[in-house]
């Protein structure tokens, strides 16, 4: 056995939000599925710092109303609110607070390797996900297909 226990956010949810606050980084698996292709459930893990403000393309860290806790992409920000949406979702979450966000995805582990949300690549990615917002069940249905087609091939 590894010695591991899996904690909740409602236990974890005060210590994440005093670390980030005192300017400190929290790594944490994430769990789910609203963030694929980019973020894999209980293999990939991000890397939480404050979030002093969000803009669009970043991924923060924020509490619903109904206690839930989210890690989804900002589409748009308007009047002091931001527009949500998951990398696997096509329904926006309107309106999210500052004062519901706890900190923001500075990068992540895929696997082993770590990604910035600096990299070209993946500020490329973000880009065509949020600006391409509306095609992304199209994008969805072709990464698919390049999975059928590379499985097949068998690369």
């Amino acid at each position: 056995m590894s010695g591991r226990r899996c904690i909740g956010m409602e236990e974890l949810s005060p210590i994440i939000l005093e670390a980030v606050q005192k300017g400190r980084s929290v790594r944490m698996r994430v769990v789910g599925n609203s963030m694929y292709p980019m973020l894999r459930s209980g293999i990939d893990s991000v890397v939480l710092v404050r979030a002093d403000s969000c803009k669009r393309g970043d991924i923060p860290l924020y509490r619903r109303e109904n206690g839930s806790f989210v890690l989804h992409r900002v589409i748009s920000v308007s009047g002091g609110a931001y527009t949500m949406c998951g990398d696997n979702q096509t329904t926006k979450e309107f309106p999210v607070y500052e004062s519901q966000i706890y900190g923001k995805v500075k990068g992540f582990y895929r696997g082993g390797r770590y990604i910035s949300c600096k990299n070209p690549l993946y500020r490329a990615y973000s880009f065509v996900w949020t600006v391409f917002f509306r095609f992304r069940p199209v994008f969805a249905k072709l990464i698919k297909a390049a999975k059928v087609v590379k499985k097949g091939v068998g690369i």
